[in-house]
Parts: structure tokens; C-alpha cells; sequence
């Protein structure tokens, strides 16, 4: 009598779900890997976006802060400040009249020197380049030209007349004379508010214009200014605005800057903190 023969190549129930639980296994490890992978993407990612923001912010205030002349910083504050930022300067090359002098300087291109436009140049008529406050706002420009005085000028160069607020602008108090030399200035302010965006931004201004957007988002206190140095060389106080005595000695400034990301790993922001300090023109002092 023949006997049906047996088929064995099948799996056991028991084999299907030892193989469930190791495909299950493998599976969780591999998600966990690209998990991981996503997440090293992202917090990579968003630390370069905070350094670039940081150090971006870093380099253009320490270099308009470097060109700062004696009397320029106007105010001083923990999380703030406003400076004149020198843009050119010139000559007086004509006996100044009625309000107007007459100025050769270099031919820079797209510099507005008028402040009613927004840029707030101003002028300051002085041997040593400082700011204080006597300078002369320009309140008119008159178009370039060739000569001065009857006197060609050199190429690269133009001659231009200003009408100013005040003639006595020169550090004797008197008017210019011919030979004088001219300075331009940007009133410069930085701070940390909130803007359009969100968070909070380090927003600038330039003259008479309105606050706009620098770098951001900024950690909650991340822009500090720290002023040195009073008679024993040490920083003034980081709580409160500089007096205008402390301004005025003040040889060197430290800029903290610490920004966030605009993206979140697991619903938090990557932060990264840089600092730089500046020296101001033409002042030295001793650490």
C-alpha cells in the first residue's frame, strides 16, 4: 500500500515568528540609524547657520567700529550703541561763502551726502578728524565738477560744494579755511529688538533711516558691548549706558554676539556664542 509522500519545505508558525521579530529588529536599527544620520544633518546644519550669523554680525560692527574716531561714539550701551562711521574725507579749496564751502575729495560712486536721503552723512571740519558736537550737518550738495577755484583738479577727484548748518566748525571754533580738510560721516546705531522676522534680530541704522534686520535670530541677551577702560584699566560697567566722560575714554570694545537657529533638533534651537574685540582708531592704552 502506497503512502502519500510528506512535503517538509514549508516554515513552522514558530520559524515565521522568530523571522518577524529579527525583520522587526533589523528594521528599528535601521530607522534608528537614519534617525540618527537626520538628526547629525540638521544640528550640523543649523551650528553653521549660527556661526555664519554670529561671526557675519561680528565682522561689520568691529569694522565700522575700528574707523571710529575720538568723539565718535555717540552713545554707549550693554546692548546697544550709535558711532560716526567716517566715509571720506576732503579739502576746502575755495574760500568758504554764505554757508557753502567748496570741497575736493576722491569721486566715489553712489555717495549720497545729503542726510535727508537716508544716510545721514554729515560733515566736520577739524585738523585731527574728531567728531563732537560742532560738526556741521550737510543740508545740500551741488553736482561734481572738474575745477576749484579756477584750479583743475587731479583725476580721480572732484570738486563739490556743501551748504552747511553752522560755518564754525573747526576745532578753534572758527570757520574753514582753504586747506582745512573735510570729513564725512555715517551716524551708525546697532541694537537688539524684535523685528518682521521672528525672534529677536540685531538690527542696524543708518543716519535718519529706520532700524533694519542685521542678523538674527539672537539668543535673549545676545548682544552685549563691554567698554574699556576707566582710570585704573579696567571695564566700565556692563549695566548701564556710558556716561559721556567714560565715551570719550573709551580705548577698546568687546562684542559678544550669540546667535540662534532658525531650524530646532527635537524642538530646540542650536546656539552659538562668538566674541571679538575692537580697538578704536587712534586711541592705545595698555591690557
Amino acid at each position: 500500500m502506497d503512502f502519500p509522500v510528506r512535503n517538509d519545505s514549508g516554515f513552522t508558525l514558530i520559524e515565521l515568528l522568530i523571522a518577524l521579530v529579527i525583520s522587526g529588529i533589523l528594521a528599528g536599527s535601521i530607522f534608528q540609524v537614519i534617525k540618527g544620520e537626520s538628526i547629525f544633518v540638521r544640528m550640523h546644519s543649523a551650528q553653521e547657520e549660527v556661526q555664519q550669523n554670529s561671526r557675519g554680525a561680528l565682522e561689520l560692527i568691529g569694522s565700522e567700529l575700528r574707523a571710529v574716531p575720538p568723539g565718535g561714539l555717540e552713545t554707549a550701551e550693554p546692548d546697544g550703541l550709535t558711532v560716526h562711521a567716517p566715509r571720506v574725507w576732503g579739502l576746502v579749496c575755495a574760500a568758504p561763502s554764505g554757508g557753502v564751502i567748496t570741497v575736493v575729495l576722491p569721486e566715489v560712486a553712489g555717495l549720497n551726502y545729503t542726510p535727508t536721503s537716508g544716510s545721514g552723512l554729515a560733515a566736520y571740519v577739524t585738523a585731527d578728524s574728531a567728531w563732537t558736537s560742532a560738526s556741521a550737518t550737510v543740508t545740500a550738495v551741488g553736482p561734481a565738477a572738474t575745477d576749484c577755484g579756477g584750479q583743475p583738479v587731479a583725476p580721480g577727484s572732484v570738486a563739490r560744494t556743501f551748504s552747511v548748518a553752522s560755518m564754525a566748525t573747526t576745532a578753534a571754533g572758527t570757520a574753514p579755511a582753504v586747506g582745512d580738510p573735510v570729513y564725512f560721516f555715517d551716524r551708525v546705531s546697532y541694537e537688539l529688538a524684535t523685528s518682521s522676522r521672528p525672534g529677536l534680530w540685531i538690527r542696524r541704522k543708518i543716519g535718519t533711516g529706520s532700524f533694519e534686520p542685521l542678523a538674527g535670530p539672537i539668543a535673549e541677551d545676545g548682544l552685549k558691548f563691554i567698554y574699556c577702560c576707566n582710570s585704573v584699566g579696567a571695564n566700565f560697567s556692563s549695566a548701564a549706558p556710558l556716561t559721556p566722560a567714560e565715551r570719550d575714554s573709551t580705548t577698546r570694545i568687546a562684542i559678544i554676539v550669540e546667535a540662534e537657529s532658525h531650524s530646532t533638533v527635537n524642538g530646540i534651537a542650536q546656539t552659538e556664542g562668538d566674541t571679538t574685540t575692537v580697538y578704536l582708531r587712534n586711541r592705545l592704552a595698555s591690557w
